[in-house]
């Protein structure tokens, strides 16, 4: 299983294509799999509206939710499933994801997404793929 953490750094069309990019590759080399699970922080925590259910990505939700490109008969054969989240981004939650998407956050937002409980859990969700 392949496992990827996405954040963007920069507000621009050209990442959501790479998110798209990165889970279509993911798609092929998971032949077997029924869906790609992906998880999303919700708009509702940080408000910045770069977030899969953000209101400046309502266009890559939508192509990652067309089956004509994601699910059965779409150029990558498995469907994408997206789950907004505004928890604390622990090793547990992120067991239930392929792929977690962070998008665009500020550093100085008054809600950070790095808390002492949030950190380690990437390095270990991301080494425990096999």
């Amino acid at each position: 299983m392949v496992r990827m953490l996405i954040q963007v750094r920069r507000r621009s069309t050209a990442a959501a294509y790479a998110l798209l990019l990165a889970l279509a590759s993911f798609a092929f080399a998971e032949a077997a799999r029924a869906d790609i699970r992906v998880g999303s922080i919700a708009d509702s925590r940080f408000g910045f509206g770069w977030t899969l259910d953000g209101s400046n990505m309502t266009v890559t939700r939508s192509k990652l939710l067309n089956a004509a490109n994601f699910g059965a008969g779409g150029t990558v054969g498995e469907a994408i499933v997206i789950t907004d989240t505004a928890a604390t981004i622990t090793e547990s939650l992120l067991s239930n994801f392929d792929v977690f998407f962070i998008g665009y956050l500020q550093d100085s937002s008054a809600t950070p997404f790095r808390t002492p409980n949030s950190r380690p859990s990437r390095p270990g969700w991301t080494a425990a793929a096999p």
